[in-house]
């Protein structure tokens, strides 16, 4: 977060920090805005959330890897059958 500010108490114990540019509250540790969380829990919560993305999306990007070699695979095929015809001809 490339914002800077003055700390400011939220009176609950968390470090907020307020950006005298845009004036966007976030949290010092986080580095984001969390309100009603803990720390730990929006931490927690937000590994998660990258664990369901990753599963979600983790393997779309597996298939398009294996698919992307095998038309590699298939083009270098290709060339070598290409080579062997016109030297035949």
């Amino acid at each position: 977060m490339d914002c800077i500010g003055k700390l400011i108490d939220d009176q609950r114990g968390y470090p907020i920090r307020a950006c005298p540019e845009c004036w966007k509250l976030f949290c010092v540790n986080c580095k984001s805005l969390h309100f009603g969380m803990t720390c730990e829990k929006y931490q927690f919560s937000r590994q998660l959330n990258l664990l369901h993305w990753k599963q979600q999306y983790g393997g779309y990007r597996d298939e398009l890897e294996e698919e992307k070699e095998e038309e590699e695979e298939e083009e270098e095929e290709g060339e070598g059958e290409g080579e062997g015809e016109e030297g035949e001809g």
